[in-house]
């Protein structure tokens, strides 16, 4: 399965999954900008297939686009910019302390996946997800 939406709540994010050869999904006004002002950011019902629900640890920043101060309240991205891998639909960045305050979305673009970040994309396999052993934990059903 492949991800093609999410919600999230502070570090709980709910994922809903496409079957991994579907090749196009859409949702209301994916085609506009900024997203988060304009669209749903799970596609309509009948491109999902399933949902997994994910908690991320507490140390763990669970960042958005719409999240990022920088850009004023509407971000450059559309749900089709994110489905294109133009930008992640979350980055994930552990904490090491007090120290580590600023990283916003926008700052950690460039970031390299490592055990202090990760990207998320659109259309990524859900399997990726499920090997975040260090940053998260699945809820299952």
């Amino acid at each position: 399965m492949k991800i093609i939406g999410w919600k999230k709540k502070g570090n709980l994010v709910r994922f809903a999954l496409g079957e991994d050869d579907l090749e196009y999904w859409h949702g209301d006004d994916f085609d506009d900008r900024p997203y988060e002002h304009n669209a749903d950011t799970f596609p309509y019902s009948e491109y999902i297939s399933d949902y997994e629900d994910v908690i991320f640890y507490w140390d763990i920043d669970v960042m958005e686009a719409a999240d990022d101060w920088h850009y004023e309240g509407n971000s450059p991205y559309s749900m089709e910019d994110f489905i294109n891998k133009k930008a992640p639909i979350l980055i994930l960045y552990r904490r090491s302390g007090d120290a580590d305050w600023g990283n916003d979305y926008s700052y950690l673009l460039g970031a390299e996946n490592s055990d202090k970040y990760h990207k998320i994309y659109m259309g990524e396999s859900f399997d990726t997800i499920e090997k975040l052993y260090s940053f998260c934990e699945l809820v299952r059903k």
